[in-house]
């Protein structure tokens, strides 16, 4: 699929990376259309996502992270999203279920360089 790349070590069925494969092609029509931007990767990996998030973001020129849940806006960031403030080697985009929802909130200093 363009714009995507699938991660070699696969544990999940056939039919669960085709579900999820699908749904990313989805995803990225949606937001871009039939053609995906030069720069804009897109990829299905299977680990821990933690892992998985800092370890792409030493080849990456920006990490986008979402608040699925609306509820969780304002609330403590999620292991995840705080794992990636510690350790991602690249800018951090942490963006909110809502336009008008808040940020979750951080109780880790943040450095930015």
């Amino acid at each position: 699929m363009p714009g995507s790349r699938a991660s070699a070590d696969s544990t999940v069925s056939g039919q669960e990376r085709l579900r999820a494969e699908s749904a990313l092609a989805a995803v990225l029509r949606g937001v871009y259309g039939s053609e995906i931007p030069p720069g804009v990767t897109a990829e299905l990996a299977e680990g821990m996502a933690e892992r998985v998030l800092v370890q792409r973001s030493r080849e990456a020129s920006l990490l986008v992270l979402g608040a699925a849940d609306a509820h969780l806006a304002g609330r403590p960031a999620g292991p995840v999203i705080r794992a990636c403030m510690r350790s991602a080697r690249c800018p951090l985009v942490i963006i909110t279920a809502t336009a008008d929802a808040l940020p979750p909130v951080v109780n880790t200093p943040v450095a930015v360089s």
